[in-house]
C-alpha cells in the first residue's frame, strides 16, 4: 500500500460517523452481524452492559439508522434488535478501513512491533 493510499484510508477513518465509531457500538454491531438479531436482554448479557448503557447506545444506533428495534411478538416486554442493511454496510466499511490501515502497518514495520 502506498503512502497516498494509507493517507486516504486514514482520512476516511477520521471521517467515520461518531455514532458508529464507539467501542461499545462497534461491539453491538458485530454481535448483531454474527447472530442476525438479538433480544435486548441477550445483547445486554452477551456484552456485559447495564440495561441503561445498552439502551443509550442502541438509541444512538437507531437514530442513525444502523439498527431497528422491534417489539417481540412472543414477549410483549421484549425488544428485538436487528441490524439494518445501512448499518451492515457502515460496519463493513469501517472494518475495511481498519484492515487497510493494519495492512499498511504490517507492510512498513513487519508482522511484529519494532521501534520506529
Amino acid at each position: 500500500m502506498s503512502s497516498v493510499q494509507l493517507d486516504d484510508a486514514l482520512r476516511q477513518l477520521v471521517g467515520v460517523d461518531e455514532a458508529l465509531a464507539d467501542r461499545v457500538r462497534i461491539a453491538i454491531m458485530i454481535y448483531l452481524v454474527v447472530r442476525g438479531r438479538a433480544r435486548f436482554k441477550e445483547l445486554q448479557e452477551g456484552l456485559g452492559l447495564t440495561p441503561g448503557n445498552l439502551a443509550f447506545h442502541l438509541k444512538r444506533l437507531e437514530e442513525k439508522g444502523y439498527v431497528k428495534i422491534k417489539r417481540s411478538l412472543l414477549d410483549a416486554r421484549g425488544r428485538v434488535v436487528i441490524p439494518t442493511q445501512f448499518g451492515l454496510t457502515a460496519l463493513f466499511d469501517l472494518v475495511s478501513l481498519l484492515r487497510r490501515a493494519v495492512e499498511a502497518i504490517v507492510e512498513r514495520r513487519g508482522a511484529s512491533p519494532q521501534e520506529p
